[in-house]
């Protein structure tokens, strides 16, 4: 694992429990995705876990902010 990936890893084992104690509206779990055979190279990974939380009308707005971590196609941690 690159230094890149252990301190985005580390980054995310602090941050995403603060943000469960936010109370967050919803959580997403997400299993994976489907590539278009057409556009898919051999590399991509369809296994892309990771973990989506919202809170909802923010501020009583109607505005959402989602926060999550998933492992891409690529096979690398992103955040979103």
């Amino acid at each position: 694992m690159s230094v890149r990936n252990t301190l985005l890893w580390a980054a995310l084992s602090v941050l995403l429990p603060i943000a469960t104690m936010a109370g967050p509206d919803r959580a997403y779990v997400m299993l994976g995705s489907d590539h278009l055979p057409g556009d898919r190279p051999a590399r991509f990974n369809d296994a892309t876990p990771g973990v989506f939380l919202t809170w909802e009308n923010l501020r009583g707005s109607s505005l959402d902010l989602s926060l999550g971590a998933f492992i891409n196609s690529y096979g690398d941690p992103s955040v979103a």
